[in-house]
């Protein structure tokens, strides 16, 4: 229906091909002509549609082609999902993360078996180990190395019973420095309230 065509009809190609927006139509094109060259039977595809009312939709196509005797492509078959939502979402997210770049002070967030999921740029100057080194490992491994599991662990319970945790811990840096720093953890909770992660 949004690509102007009933339920249970075909929608010609032209007719898909004049609601892809006009910045993506010629590399879709491209993909699929490419795609039926090397014979491939599955194709698949992020574009933005055009639909009327200047709504724009990014999707996943994603298909399979229906070939004839002689091997050609007769008709594709296969989903067009929305991914408009979730574009936006990590265009949102991006943002969050490049304004927290801008932040003077160390910002990470971890999952809830302490591995680190974000690390701002203060904390890869003050700590000198780049995201890279860090996202994925559990802090044990780095910038808390260096400080008593007891000492880690009561937080941990303060942070699990109250929602957030503030004292002094020790910190290791990349160099073996080691340095006691004020710190400020906060449960962040999902829409249910269950745990999600700790900032």
């Amino acid at each position: 229906e949004p690509l102007g065509s009933g339920r249970g009809r075909s929608t010609r190609r032209a007719v898909w091909e004049a609601c892809i927006h006009p910045d993506d139509r010629e590399r879709v094109n491209a993909s699929l002509h490419a795609s039926v060259a090397a014979g491939r039977e599955n194709w698949a595809a992020e574009y933005r549609l055009r639909l009327p009312g200047d709504v724009e939709r990014h999707v996943l196509h994603r298909c399979f082609m229906v070939i004839d005797d002689q091997g050609g492509p007769q008709r594709m078959i296969g989903s067009i999902a929305d991914l408009t939502e979730q574009k936006r979402q990590e265009t949102r997210l991006r943002l969050q993360a490049e304004m927290l770049d801008y932040a003077t002070d160390a910002i990470l967030v971890r999952d809830l078996d302490n591995r680190v999921l974000y690390w701002n740029q203060a904390a890869a100057e003050r700590y000198g180990w780049s995201s890279d080194e860090v996202i994925g490992r559990p802090v044990s491994e780095t910038l808390y190395a260096g400080c008593g599991s007891s000492d880690f662990q009561h937080a941990m319970q303060v942070l699990m019973r109250h929602g957030d945790y503030s004292g002094r811990m020790v910190h290791s840096a990349a160099d073996g420095r080691h340095f006691i720093l004020h710190v400020h953890w906060i449960l962040v909770r999902r829409d249910d309230g269950a745990p999600r992660a700790i900032l």
